[in-house]
């Protein structure tokens, strides 16, 4: 990557997280989570791994998850009668003592090569699994989670992952539909 790319790459980071930040606080203000849009993190309950991994995402393109570190899968479920566009989803971990973490996934954030700026368009009852879009069983990590001390085991964590989108499709957007479920770590 160059240093062009990878300055317009953290632009992007900056403002999205901003904007995502904004219509979080603004739909966690309004009180109202949706059941229309149903989440699954598959395993049900992740491992928390206590070491870096490097994740070889194709030719020139390495990642390191710092540790400790989450992996999952994501099916979404469309349970309305309408159309549901989904276009983010923040996850969010803490300890038994609130120290967390919390990761906003987007499609331009994951492949900054794609101009893909939603998860998916789910029809009425239709359910994907997200990182399936992705190819290849590919999976989700959250790295740079609160580290055990020295010997012990990795930390138990409770998290919350928060779906966005709203009621239409892509070009068409009706209203915002937020949905909230939670799950725990082995």
């Amino acid at each position: 990557m160059n240093v062009a790319g990878g300055i317009r790459k953290a632009f992007l980071r900056t403002v999205f997280k901003a904007v995502l930040g904004a219509v979080l606080l603004s739909s966690a203000q309004c009180g109202k989570k949706s059941k229309d849009l149903v989440g699954e993190i598959i395993p049900a309950k992740p491992f928390v791994f206590d070491t870096a991994i490097v994740i070889n995402r194709g030719e020139d393109d390495e990642v390191t998850v710092d540790p400790s570190w989450l992996q999952f899968r994501l099916r979404v479920t469309n349970s309305s009668k309408s159309m549901i566009t989904l276009n983010a989803f923040r996850v969010s971990v803490f300890d038994g003592n609130s120290e967390g973490k919390s990761d906003d996934f987007v499609p331009s954030a994951i492949d900054e090569d794609s101009n893909q700026s939603v998860w998916a368009e789910l029809a009425p009852g239709e359910s994907i699994v997200l990182s399936d879009l992705l190819g290849n069983q590919w999976s989700f990590y959250m790295g740079g989670l609160p580290r055990p001390e020295s010997g012990e085991m990795p930390k138990k964590f409770r998290g919350t992952i928060t779906l966005l989108g709203w009621y239409g499709n892509q070009d068409n957007p009706e209203k915002p539909v937020v949905s909230e479920f939670t799950f725990s770590t082995q």
